[in-house]
């Protein structure tokens, strides 16, 4: 390549590595560390180069479904948002109302959101209970505003199938594996896009910490795709890692690890079995009454007034009511998730079981891991952070790419070549840091060893095809 075609000289050491990976000629001499540099700047190229179609699918349907909540409260305001008024009715007029529209339905439980202006939502059941119907009720006057199935429904539909892409690529199992090395290979792109960013010269800026706009389109974005990922590292870092707590691997090993560290061991007494076999042979067992479905509804929502409470009245009885509770941290209510079930006796308005979230020994970390994956742990201020961090981390990619295609010399794939000699000087640290990334990632591990194993057998094929 002719020095007339080097594009403009760029004005931090990690714009210059940059143009000599693609075959430009070097500009200033070697330095000891341009050894490292040229594999960290590699492995950081193949991996954003065959991970960027995945990452960008991830992250806007990740982008997509963080306003799901407040999408589907858009489009269904004349029956999702009332009027309110002084005291909501109790929950039993609300189930008799959704009731009579579906006469030959059963109710199976009831929604009362922790937001004033919000339609209860009762849910019932057809006789054979494939069909189920969601029915939308003014909880100040019993009005029913709407209703919907959650099988047909095109808005729920739609954002099924948004987070089944985000979350298996729409694939089933192979797609969760595909999702999770993906979401490991991110891991490392943006360690190794830190490292290149990172500044050689303390007293340059330009390119560094701001974009360069009198440098051509090349030099532009090229600043573009390393500032926006700098400026949103420690955001994209977090979603990404937590994101890899749902993932078919890390996520069933957290959960497996968790429960073997704090489960504690089940009592198991004769009695006990006896009283299960008893209750289990009791059939005719008399429903709970509007007016005990109301206790149990009261007791609970009077310890967290402010949370969204759910009555389930498919199993309740005269005994036993479930009731679960929890803050509606997608819409109104930010922070941890608390979620809470209730066994409440209405009889003697008292609880006879409490099981938390919070406790559970396998998923006890669900409450700050979800919240903080999808923002919103801070509010509303940090889920619109997490909002543009999804764009930057949708549009990095294809930058990514953009840079590659333009950088690279006519004719030439542009693809950066391995450095035998450099490759064994590695640091001793380095090599340490690649381990100990594979067995945190395991994923991203078993695809490291299967490329360095391709590498030395085409490096092999070669020797022996050059050999006369």
């Amino acid at each position: 390549m002719a020095i007339s075609e080097i594009p403009e000289a760029v004005e931090s050491r990690s714009s210059e590595f940059i143009d000599e990976v693609v075959d430009v000629a070097p500009k200033q001499k070697k330095r000891k560390s341009s050894g490292l540099y040229q594999m960290v700047w590699r492995w950081h190229f193949y991996a954003g180069l065959f991970t960027a179609p995945f990452i960008t699918v991830v992250s806007l349907t990740g982008l997509i479904y963080l306003y799901a909540a407040e999408i589907e409260t858009t489009i269904r305001s004349n029956e999702i948002i009332v009027e309110p008024l002084e005291q909501r009715l109790p929950p039993s007029q609300i189930v008799a109302a959704a009731h009579a529209v579906y006469p030959d339905w059963n109710p199976t439980n009831i929604l009362m959101p922790a937001q004033q202006e919000f339609a209860a939502a009762v849910t019932v059941t057809d006789a054979s209970a494939e069909s189920e119907q969601v029915v939308l009720v003014n909880p100040y006057t019993a009005k029913v505003t709407g209703e919907f199935d959650h099988k047909n429904d095109p808005l729920h539909n739609f954002f099924h199938v948004v987070l089944d892409i985000h979350r298996s690529l729409f694939a089933g199992i192979p797609g969760r594996i595909v999702t999770e090395t993906v979401t490991s290979w991110a891991v490392i792109l943006l360690i190794t896009g830190a490292f290149l960013w990172w500044p050689r010269k303390k007293d340059k800026v330009n390119g560094v910490l701001v974009p360069r706009l009198s440098k051509g389109r090349k030099a532009f974005l090229r600043d573009i795709h390393a500032l926006f990922g700098f400026y949103f590292l420690p955001v994209l870092i977090v979603i990404v890692s937590t994101g890899l707590f749902y993932s078919l691997g890390i996520g069933s090993a957290v959960a497996t690890g968790n429960s073997l560290a704090f489960a504690e061991p089940a009592e198991s007494t004769p009695d006990a079995a006896n009283q299960k076999e008893e209750q289990s042979a009791e059939p005719n067992i008399p429903s709970a009454t509007g007016d005990e479905i109301d206790a149990a509804y009261k007791l609970v929502k009077a310890k967290f007034p402010s949370h969204t409470t759910v009555v389930s009245l498919k199993d309740a009885t005269g005994d036993t009511v479930s009731v679960s509770s929890y803050n509606s941290y997608e819409r109104a209510t930010y922070g941890k998730m608390k979620f809470i079930q209730y066994k409440v006796d209405p009889r003697s308005n008292s609880v006879i079981e409490e099981t938390k979230l919070a406790d559970n020994p396998g998923y006890w970390w669900h409450g700050w891991v979800y919240p903080t994956h999808v923002g919103t742990i801070g509010g509303p201020y940090t889920k619109a952070i997490w909002f543009v961090a999804c764009i930057v981390m949708t549009v990095l990619p294809v930058t990514g790419l953009m840079l590659w295609w333009k950088r690279r010399p006519r004719g030439k794939s542009g693809f950066p070549k391995r450095n035998e000699r450099k490759s064994r000087d590695r640091p001793a640290w380095l090599s340490w840091l690649i381990i100990s990334l594979c067995v945190i990632l395991p994923t991203a591990g078993i695809s490291l060893i299967a490329i360095v194993v391709f590498e030395k057998f085409r490096g092999l094929n070669k020797k022996v095809l050059r050999e006369p």
